[in-house]
């Protein structure tokens, strides 16, 4: 059995879609600089905003891990887990952090160290430049994005698995905002206009990796706009044949290969590297980041600066913000059974200790090669997406962790596609709250999974990365404030 089609939702959120992409085809000038002043216009008047809610949101987290609402079991006191705890974790970190992982692990380290963060704090200032480097990068990638993620996703399960609410963005609002079908089914269509721009958004950055991986791995194909658009079409596919078979097959399966596969990788660039280097340097990292996290998290550039905040940690957060309720649905989706201590622990605390140590192995190494040879940085600042691959070519056997590197690559792309479509088709879908696990139709999911391809496509075709970009930015401030009248509610309902 399968969920119902909820076909107003569906064809209003399909409506939706193709007039932003016809209007940004044929309407919409990304080069005349007027969309990204309104970004810069829109990040400079309200960047504190998106810089505050993070830190709400980990405040909240750290008070109800402590408090005695942590016990609550998603689902009721006789819940049991649907997933394996490892398989969970895969799971969950494997559609949280998608292409970003493998996409700036070398290369935001590197950037960063070439173009330092103006941050004029005195004992930052002391330090030397790598850590300062990695400082700001386990910002962007550490614990405020998880708290994001967490937060969403626990007031979604929370509603859905114990409060018998249907399994979307509007069910947060109920109570809280004037009762309207109409005003819900709005924000469900806006959910999915979001999902939809925040996927392709990853979707595309993925397709130029593996474009400049594989002209990179081979000598005759040079990168182009038609390779990144066929690499598309080819992982859209195999994302279509993941999500029809399910969660406890595609989705569930890809996912533990990625985690296994990832750390076949990452083990290769400690044990092949300097190790005694890298553990060193992870360890200095880590701690780096504890002692600064306080202010740097709290950190707000000047309007007279040079607006590096707006292109990174703005950027980042928008990112965040902007794929909060595909991947807090999903989540929440897989959490039944798990308690709220366990959940927060889990979805915050194991993926930020595998973003530090992935970052600081990865960034680290790249961070030598150019403090020893001075090569990387001018590369990488070209074409960000050759960093994983220019720093391979410095080890041993780069012919075939090349091309593990590219096997990942299309597994966090195709895990993103599928985890996606299943959260959107469900959205679509008529909730049957007798029934809460049961899947939307394999169609569905299909179409959706198809959609994300063809919005990547048509948004790299027209903008390029500057169009994903200002897509990611745009979406993040309504879902922003939608988060936090949830979490008042949620608040509420908990108490």
């Amino acid at each position: 059995m399968f969920l119902r089609i909820e076909h107003k939702i569906l064809s209003t959120a399909l409506a939706a879609i193709a007039v932003i992409l016809l209007l940004s085809t044929f309407y919409i000038d990304f080069e005349n600089g007027k969309i990204e002043a309104f970004q810069s216009w829109l990040n400079t008047n309200y960047g504190w905003l998106t810089i505050l809610l993070p830190n709400i949101f980990f405040i909240f987290l750290i008070g109800l891990y402590f408090s005695k609402s942590s016990s609550i079991r998603i689902g009721g006191e006789n819940a049991s887990p649907e997933f394996s705890f490892i398989t969970w974790i895969s799971m969950l970190f494997s559609a949280g952090l998608g292409i970003g992982l493998v996409y700036y692990g070398v290369a935001e380290p590197i950037l960063h160290y070439s173009n330092p963060p103006p941050w004029d704090n005195e004992a930052y200032q002391e330090i030397d430049g790598s850590n300062q480097a990695m400082i700001f990068t386990l910002l962007h990638w550490g614990l405020h994005g998880w708290v994001i993620y967490a937060c969403m996703a626990l007031m979604l399960a929370y509603f859905h698995f114990n409060l018998n609410k249907p399994l979307r963005m509007s069910s947060l609002l109920v109570g809280v905002l004037p009762k309207s079908k109409l005003l819900f089914n709005a924000i469900d269509v806006f959910t999915l206009i979001a999902i939809s721009f925040g996927i392709a958004t990853s979707l595309g950055l993925g397709a130029l990796q593996i474009t400049s991986g594989i002209a990179n791995y081979t000598a005759d194909i040079e990168p182009s706009l038609l390779l990144t658009l066929l690499v598309i079409l080819f992982v859209t596919v195999i994302g279509f044949i993941s999500t029809v078979t399910g969660l406890n097959k595609g989705i569930k399966i890809l996912s533990q290969v990625n985690i296994s596969l990832s750390l076949i990788l990452w083990l290769f660039i400690l044990i092949a590297g300097p190790a005694i280097f890298l553990l060193k340097e992870t360890l200095e990292n880590a701690l780096s980041y504890v002692r600064f996290l306080p202010e740097a998290a709290l950190w707000i550039e000047g309007k007279d600066s040079n607006n590096w905040q707006i292109g990174w940690t703005i950027f980042y957060y928008s990112w965040w913000i902007s794929w909060a309720p595909f991947v807090g649905m999903f989540i929440a989706r897989i959490s039944f059974g798990r308690t709220i201590k366990e959940f927060i622990l889990a979805v915050v605390l194991i993926p930020t200790f595998m973003v530090i140590l992935w970052f600081s192995v990865f960034g680290n190494a790249a961070l030598f090669f150019e403090t020893s040879y001075g090569e990387i940085a001018k590369i990488i600042s070209d074409d960000p997406a050759l960093s994983l691959f220019v720093l391979l070519e410095g080890y041993p056997f780069y012919t075939l962790t090349g091309l593990l590197s590219l096997f990942i690559i299309v597994i966090f792309f195709v895990t993103s596609s599928d985890s996606g479509a299943f959260i959107a088709a469900t959205i679509s879908s008529k909730p049957a709250l007798d029934e809460i696990k049961l899947p939307p139709s394999k169609s569905l999911r299909a179409l959706w999974s198809f959609l994300f391809g063809i919005v990547a496509a048509i948004l790299l075709y027209i903008g390029g990365l500057q169009a994903l970009q200002i897509s990611v930015v745009m979406a993040a401030f309504p879902i922003g404030l939608l988060m936090i009248l949830g979490l008042v509610n949620f608040i509420k309902k908990l108490n």
